[in-house]
Formats: structure tokens, sequence, C-alpha cells
């Protein structure tokens, strides 16, 4: 995918499920689902949202509607589907192992992903920001934190300016629809 394809699948105001083949994972595909609200423009705060282990990408883009149209956020919630990121070695651990047990190239490694999506997000114009929010929940907590500490020790810049991974599963839901006040509150 272009930045460009990008920019035009979110040309459009509200919901977007946008397919996207990561370019080291090119047989795995994955579904951006956003939400760009009326508020919304390139100096708003772009929040990327990873599941847990149900893989309900949706359902979680649907939960941040309601803070991104009280602050014009554009939401995107990378969903890796069962089907083709089928077990917690190609989801929560990254993809750092490949099917006979070897180590992938890092740059294959799928903590990388959030940080492709946001670089796109950049090169399409869709946001001038040069950080992005990520808020995981339960299994993405592995996810999550796994990338973060791989980046640092590689050296590689920080794109998230606020990371959130509560790990209580049952509480992802109500917790994703209080995060943006939590996190934008009085400063939209």
């Amino acid at each position: 995918m272009s930045p460009d394809d990008l920019a035009r699948a979110l040309a459009q105001l509200g919901r977007a499920s946008i397919p996207y083949f990561d370019r080291y994972n090119p047989d795995r595909p994955l579904m951006l689902e956003c939400f760009r609200p009326h508020g919304y423009d390139p100096d708003k705060p772009v929040v990327i949202v990873q599941h847990g282990a149900s893989r309900n990408g949706a359902e979680y883009c649907e939960a941040w509607i309601p803070a991104a149209e009280q602050h014009g956020l554009l939401i995107v919630a990378i969903t890796f589907s069962k089907e083709a990121w089928p077990d917690a070695v190609t989801y929560n651990n990254g993809h750092v192992l490949d099917e006979d047990g070897s180590l992938r190239p890092r740059e294959c490694w799928s903590q990388g992903i959030p940080g492709r999506v946001f670089a796109l997000l950049r090169e399409g114009s869709i946001t001038r920001r040069d950080k992005t929010y990520l808020w995981g929940h339960s299994r993405a907590q592995f996810y999550i934190e796994r990338g973060r500490a791989e980046a640092a020790k590689l050296g590689v810049p920080c794109r998230w300016s606020r990371v959130v991974v509560p790990g209580v599963a049952h509480e992802g839901m109500r917790m994703s629809a209080s995060a943006g006040d939590y996190w934008f509150g009085a400063r939209s």
C-alpha cells in the first residue's frame, strides 16, 4: 500500500475497513479498522489501537468513536486475523520466529507494523504529527512491550506519545471507551 492509497482510503469521514499488506509479511493480510471524525485534521492526534486475543479490531475502533468525535482523533485499529496470524508465535510474540523455529530478520518482526502504518499516515499527509498514541489490550501487552524493548535495543526512535496496555481482559472495551477522555480531556 502506498501513502497515497492510504490517504485516498481515509479521505472520507466515518468508518473505513482498509485491507493492508505489510511489506515484510505480504502473505499475512491485516485489516486497518479506521474512524475519521468531522473534526479531524492532520495536526490532531492519531491513536493506533491494538486488540487482544479476540482479534476484534473493529469492535475496538467502534469503542473509540465517541472519544474520536469529541477530540478530533483519527483511530486506526490494526487487526491481525486468526487465519493469517494464528497463534502466539505469529501475533503475541511478534512473529520473531519462522515456521521452522529459526530467528527471522528483525525488520520482518510484526512489532514494526504499527510504526510502518504510522509512517504511511505521515507520508500520505494524513498526519503531520511526529508521534502517535498507542493503546493496546490483553495479549497486545506482550506484543507492544516486546516491540518497545526491541526498538530500544536497536536505537530505533520511539514514535509513541503515550502507550497504555491494560492487561485486564474483561475491562478492555470499557477502558477503550474512556481512554480518550483520560488522555485528551481538556487538551482537545
